[in-house]
């Protein structure tokens, strides 16, 4: 998502207009064991509607709706007692 938000917003940005002719550029992630290219063609609507909807939530007044996961409740060292939500195992995972 990161990546897709870079190449989606570049050709918008003042500082960048003129590098990308108004284009979207191609994407590519690089790490120490694999690099993944990314073609312009994933920032499509269903990329958009997703970015709409996620900057929705986080610009609502309203809290969004609690879903932890394994994942994420492994590093939480709230105790369970004080955290309703808190889960143990990935029937709550939200992917």
């Amino acid at each position: 998502m990161q990546v897709l938000l870079y190449m989606f917003l570049l050709p918008l940005a003042s500082e960048t207009q003129e590098l990308c002719h108004q284009q979207i550029p191609h994407g590519r992630i690089v790490d120490p064991d694999n690099i993944w290219e990314i073609p312009t063609w994933e920032v499509n609507q269903k990329f958009k509607q997703h970015l709409q909807e996620l900057l929705a939530i986080i610009c609502s007044t309203k809290m969004p709706k609690l879903t932890p996961s394994i994942w994420e409740c492994r590093y939480c060292k709230v105790p369970d007692n004080h955290c309703p939500v808190k889960t143990k195992n990935d029937d709550n995972f939200a992917a």
